[in-house]
């Protein structure tokens, strides 16, 4: 059952019965608003002690305490109906003993709300999961990179290869036999993961292990922080395109091609489309290049994959192309409209022109038969598309020229927690309408 058609969490039992069904879906969260957003698509949602490397600026998640935990599991609860909370446990509250491991993982779930605890460790830890799940804490395991350990692991490395990888199978099957529910494969090699996927019958979550796990997670953090579009995978597509396509019933759901999963021939952009769509319900997929790309767009359009071509700065393309700067000017202005003839030959259905001059970007709407789709180029193309981010202001790093901000809800939210602080500095909030006297009122 998908996290959309449940009115009520699942639970433990619920995660594992999903063993080798439909992927789950899962994001960490901290705060409130992030879990809102996330209630409903997700199947479960971690307080990951990542916070305290993402919210807090701690070197490690070494740091991180039971008070963060469960002051963040508290916030993230309040924002969740439909999506189980997950909660880790943190470094030293869980290692001594089962008692201690008791005594703690019962706090937090008794303060938090939380459906279940997470902890790291294989062989080690399968006495404690073992206690945890007979005196009713479902337990989460975390095996492969386990970040509390990265001292003794020398770093966030790479874990499972060559004759290591015996031993994290037995830590996997240790965990299983403990009594977990699901675990965490993190940073392992794909082969491995594939493997221990197929050999252990609870849940495998894979973060950096293979999109065959029975489930992804990701720190919400990273996976909206990229720096370019260079760092993203398919598997990130693929869970952003399941939770958009959630969302939609009147509009048709295009989703672009990652880097590397197109380019290297025609077969190899087929077997990732055909992916791309049928995991996510996407009605077209979108890649890059003009007439380099004739030919892989001819093969996609012909075996049943709509193709949106995309031409004049493509991201993909930014160190080739020397950064984001205009395409098209010039002599450039011949070869450009020579791509878009290309996919329009090729039986694109539509073309996305970034950051063309306006001029240039009339006459190809103006020659091929296809719609253009402008961002940065003219207001006579056939249709319009803008990074929603940039639309509303969410995104303050920077502006491109192109973008016309129809809210500043960024700047309003920064705004505003500014002069938060600023009257908290001043000590006017809270202001005596804002607090309590030591009597009841009668009204």
């Amino acid at each position: 059952m998908s996290a959309t058609a449940r009115k009520t969490a699942p639970m433990p039992t619920d995660i594992l019965a999903r063993k080798g069904g439909a992927p789950l879906v899962s994001l960490t969260a901290y705060t409130t608003p992030m879990a809102q957003v996330m209630d409903g698509i997700c199947d479960f949602v971690l307080v990951g002690d990542s916070v305290g490397m993402v919210l807090h600026g701690l070197p490690s998640t070494l740091e991180v305490t039971m008070e963060m935990m469960i002051l963040h599991g508290q916030a993230v609860r309040r924002g969740l109906t439909q999506s189980m909370l997950v909660i880790d446990m943190p470094f030293g509250s869980y290692e001594q003993s089962p008692a201690q491991a008791f005594e703690n993982a019962a706090r937090l779930m008794r303060e938090t709300g939380a459906g279940a605890v997470k902890l790291e460790g294989g062989e080690v830890m399968k006495d404690t999961i073992a206690f945890l799940t007979k005196r009713g804490i479902p337990v989460m395991a975390h095996i492969g990179l386990t970040p509390q350990s990265i001292h003794t692991l020398g770093g966030y490395k790479v874990q499972g290869r060559g004759a290591a990888a015996t031993q994290l199978m037995a830590d996997a099957q240790a965990v299983t036999r403990a009594g977990a529910f699901a675990v965490v494969l993190e940073k392992v090699p794909q082969a491995l993961a594939d493997q221990i996927t197929e050999t252990v019958a609870i849940p495998t979550i894979g973060i950096g292990a293979s999109a065959r796990c029975d489930g992804q997670i990701l720190v919400v953090d990273d996976m909206l922080g990229l720096s370019s579009t260079l760092e993203v995978t398919m598997e990130m597509m693929i869970l952003h395109g399941q939770a958009v396509r959630r969302g939609l019933t009147q509009s048709m759901l295009v989703i672009d091609m990652p880097f590397g999963s197109y380019e290297q021939s025609p077969a190899q952009a087929f077997e990732n489309a055909a992916r791309l769509m049928r995991e996510t319900g996407a009605g077209a997929v979108k890649l890059e290049g003009g007439e380099v790309m004739k030919d892989t767009i001819a093969f996609l359009t012909k075996r049943g994959i709509p193709v949106m071509a995309h031409i004049g700065l493509t991201p993909q393309s930014i160190h080739t192309l020397g950064g984001y700067k205009v395409q098209g000017r010039g002599a450039a202005a011949t070869q450009l409209m020579a791509d878009a003839q290309a996919v329009t030959r090729a039986g694109a259905f539509a073309v996305v022109l970034e950051k063309v001059p306006q001029a240039l970007a009339d006459q190809i709407t103006e020659t091929v038969a296809i719609p253009t789709i402008g961002i940065g180029a003219s207001a006579q193309c056939d249709g319009q598309i803008l990074v929603v981010d940039d639309m509303l202001g969410l995104f303050t790093a920077f502006k491109a020229k192109f973008v016309k901000r129809y809210a500043h809800l960024g700047d309003d939210a920064k705004a505003a927690v500014q002069a938060y602080a600023d009257e908290v500095t001043a000590r006017s909030f809270p202001g005596p309408e804002h607090v309590f006297s030591d009597e009841v009122s009668k009204t």
